[in-house]
């Protein structure tokens, strides 16, 4: 998925590019032409660079209107034999198939400010939902399984995954509801979900995880006890009008 446009139902569009170095590595004329050709027909743009680009890149990028609002890791996971930690209050199944809506109403609540949502710095709410909305259904349309994780027949959160290869596998989108923030359970989350990979023969992990999301950098330093490698980092870029981009 390194390109795609979603429309909310007001005809607000957003445009999500995903580009490596080696897209980068251009002359400064045909970099400007990149970037303008991204405005084309849309009213928001989310570029997410990952590696490193030079200065003269990143001026361009401002130079056009664009600002930056996150910075992230890739970590990367060999899978190991766990003890097999449970709890008995919440149950865990892998589905490759999977509620679109159900997944929402989890991550609606949890990112509740993710700039690649909140892309009008949170004056449409309803534009927040249905970027978020679509971006899911993107994800389900795109073969992503799925670690759920439910209480009383209530999903509570959730890891949308895909394999990369035939041993190695990427989360791309995890979530558990607020509420629930605090006491723990997200290390089961992954446990199960690390497990139920393993079973599959899968055996390392990758995920982009933020700088910004303390809360989330130390779940995996516990969950990962220091066995894993930063193997890069992406910036992500917003540009912004308020209209149709020209």
């Amino acid at each position: 998925m390194n390109r795609s446009v979603i429309e909310c139902r007001d005809g607000f569009k957003v445009r999500y590019e995903y580009w490596d170095e080696k897209e980068c590595h251009v002359k400064p004329d045909i970099w400007e032409e990149k970037l303008t050709s991204l405005t084309n027909d849309c009213d928001a743009v989310i570029l997410n660079i990952r590696g490193n680009i030079a200065g003269e890149k990143k001026s361009g990028l401002t130079h056009a209107g664009f600002i930056p609002v996150g910075h992230s890791i890739n970590m990367v996971y060999r899978i190991r034999q766990k003890n097999g930690v449970s709890s008995h209050r919440f149950s865990f199944t892998f589905a490759e198939s999977w509620s679109i809506d159900e997944v929402f109403e989890v991550a609606r609540w949890h990112f509740s400010n993710d700039s690649r949502f909140c892309i009008d710095g949170g004056r449409e709410e309803c534009h927040k939902n249905e970027l978020l909305y679509e971006y899911i259904k993107m994800l389900r349309r795109g073969g992503y399984e799925a670690e759920l994780m439910h209480r009383d027949g209530v999903l509570q959160g959730f890891n949308l995954w895909r394999r990369e290869d035939s041993e190695s596998a990427r989360i791309h989108l995890g979530a558990i509801h607020p509420k629930l923030k605090g006491i723990g359970i997200a290390f089961y989350l992954y446990d199960s979900t690390l497990q139920d990979m393993r079973s599959k023969g899968i055996k390392v992990l990758s995920e982009w995880v933020s700088t910004s999301n303390l809360e989330s950098l130390n779940l995996h330093n516990k969950l990962f006890g220091g066995n894993f490698k930063y193997t890069g980092s992406s910036d992500t870029w917003l540009l912004f009008g308020g209209h149709k981009c020209h």
